[in-house]
């Protein structure tokens, strides 16, 4: 998994790696996105990868209801996977007509996977289903490490892409400065 993902040199070419992925697991739908600081970097960089249907997208995107979605602020306070929809969680308002609303799509359940680096990094991978979870693909416990594993080593990937990008070599007077406090 790690080695197809290191081979990429573009998002084009990972966002293909992680749908091959997808189809050989069976996975209808997947999202994966990252907030991801480089060196110095005051706001962090996006990384967003799907093949949710664009329909779907638009909608989301414009009704903003990634601001109130259960699942990203589940994978933000949390480290464990949610299962969703879960009969047991009792969904608000807003968050039971983004579920409906999104079975109209196709995307019936999933199971969504956090991902927290160093500092305020923040990842999930959400993969999801137009069946009930329990008759998919997705209730398989090694299918789902499966995916758990290829979300964190496409969030690792990213990360250290992303921390290289900004390394900057530090000019003579810097090391000079260094080399002088070191004493």
């Amino acid at each position: 998994i790690a080695e197809s993902i290191q081979s990429t040199s573009s998002s084009e070419e990972l966002e293909s790696v992680t749908s091959k992925f997808c189809e050989y697991k069976s996975i209808e739908n997947f999202v994966f996105n990252a907030s991801l600081f480089s060196n110095l970097q005051a706001s962090p960089k996006l990384h967003f990868l799907d093949n949710i249907p664009e329909p779907w997208k638009k909608r989301y995107e414009t009704e903003e209801y990634y601001k109130d979605d259960f699942r990203v602020e589940h994978c933000k306070r949390n480290n464990s996977p949610l299962i969703w929809p879960s009969k047991n969680s009792s969904l608000t308002a807003i968050n039971k007509k983004i579920v409906s609303e999104a079975a109209n799509y196709g995307i019936k359940s999933g199971i969504s996977f956090p991902f927290h680096g160093a500092g305020c990094e923040f990842g999930m991978f959400s993969a999801s289903t137009s069946e009930e979870f329990q008759k998919s693909t997705l209730n398989n416990p090694f299918t789902q490490y499966e995916i758990q594993l290829f979300g964190c080593a496409l969030f690792d990937y990213l990360a250290a892409k992303e921390k290289k990008k900004n390394i900057k070599s530090l000019t003579n007077r810097e090391k000079e400065c260094l080399q002088s406090v070191s004493y």
